[in-house]
């Protein structure tokens, strides 16, 4: 792959990731979520694989997006709280 062709993937994936890695409502977030889980299942357990990068930064996203609405936060604060086992 040459440097152009590179930065065309890159450009083409970023309009299509962008619902995603800039979480804005709940109908991405839930699919964020979806992708995710989905990634997590398909992925290598080695750090080789490229969609461990997409997960890095698919759980960016998510922790932002939860960071901002209150509810989510919120649960996260309290299951923060909670002792461990």
């Amino acid at each position: 792959m040459t440097a152009v062709a590179f930065k065309d993937a890159c450009h083409s994936f970023a309009q299509v990731a962008a619902p995603y890695l800039h979480i804005m409502d709940e109908h991405h977030y839930e699919e964020a979520l979806e992708l995710i889980e989905s990634f997590l299942e398909e992925a290598e357990d080695s750090q080789d694989d490229p969609l461990n990068g997409v997960i890095e930064l698919l759980s960016r996203a998510i922790e932002s997006y939860e960071n901002k609405v209150p509810e989510l936060a919120a649960f996260e604060q309290r299951a923060m709280a909670q002792p461990s086992e």
